[in-house]
């Protein structure tokens, strides 16, 4: 037999066994029909996460957190005789504290858990309120802006200290500031603004210290803006006196609100700086 008809015959038994070994496989092999699978019934039934919660937070800044009225309705306003003038806020909420004014005129720093009269005490301070339990009711006292009084116009004709006729703040020199004093007792007598168009946290140092107050939220042309502090300023000092807490920071302030002339010695951008202001 010729070659190439051996090469043929060979090559036709060897496709024939292949189709036959597949066949009989296909025969042996027992392929079950298909069928989904069942659904997990128990995952289906599983409540979703409730992420409602999320909308009263501010995710961006958490320091700015609402106070619980805003979340968990609403809380009567307190029938106390007190009168809330500002608030500070730490990231330590323990260590934030209320300007609280009595009927008196009289102001002091109030924190978390401290009592007002007997059977009231804070239980919670926020940017703009203070929540009280008042023989067990939540009350709140918040800050009146409808108190503020009215600016008290630009003065006419030029300063005999070199302040610009019809200005209010004068930068002289660099860190020189001259300002209108009718303008200066204008934010002095009105305390609400005076807290409200800036945020002050304490700026721990290293070792824990409180070595000065780091500012924010500077409020476009408001007394803080006119004379050029900036946000993330850390005031460290003021005529000499270090700030190195709250009680101190207003103690201060009470001190030197009636003062003409103020050193502010703070760092911006890392850097020391001095301020000095000059009340004309």
């Amino acid at each position: 037999m010729p070659l190439i008809n051996i090469a043929a015959v060979t090559a036709l038994v060897w496709t024939l066994t292949l189709w036959a070994g597949q066949i009989i496989s296909a025969k042996m092999v027992s392929v079950p029909a298909y069928s989904p699978a069942r659904p997990n019934t128990a995952l289906i039934n599983t409540p979703t996460a409730d992420y409602s919660a999320i909308k009263h937070r501010n995710l961006f800044y958490p320091m700015a957190q609402q106070s619980p009225s805003a979340v968990a309705g609403e809380i009567p306003i307190s029938s106390l005789p007190y009168k809330l003038v500002g608030t500070i806020l730490s990231h330590n909420t323990k260590e934030s504290a209320a300007i609280l004014e009595t009927g008196a005129k009289e102001q002091s720093l109030y924190r978390s858990n401290d009592s007002l009269v007997q059977g009231a005490f804070i239980t919670q301070i926020s940017r703009f309120e203070v929540i009280v339990s008042n023989n067990g009711r939540l009350e709140r006292i918040l800050i009146n802006f409808g108190d503020m009084p009215a600016q008290s116009g630009e003065r006419s004709g030029a300063s005999s200290g070199g302040l610009p006729a019809g200005s209010q703040v004068a930068m002289l020199g660099e860190n020189k500031i001259v300002m209108d004093k009718r303008f200066f007792e204008s934010q002095k007598s009105n305390m609400n603004d005076l807290l409200t168009n800036i945020r002050a946290v304490p700026n721990v140092a290293p070792d824990g210290s409180i070595n000065g107050f780091q500012v924010f939220e500077i409020v476009k042309d408001s007394l803080y803006d006119k004379i050029g502090l900036k946000n993330m300023d850390v005031i460290q000092r003021v005529n000499g006196q270090p700030l190195t807490s709250m009680q101190g920071g207003l103690d201060l302030f009470n001190a030197l609100k009636n003062d003409n002339h103020f050193v502010i010695d703070l760092t911006h951008n890392s850097q020391n700086k001095t301020l000095t202001i000059d009340v004309q």
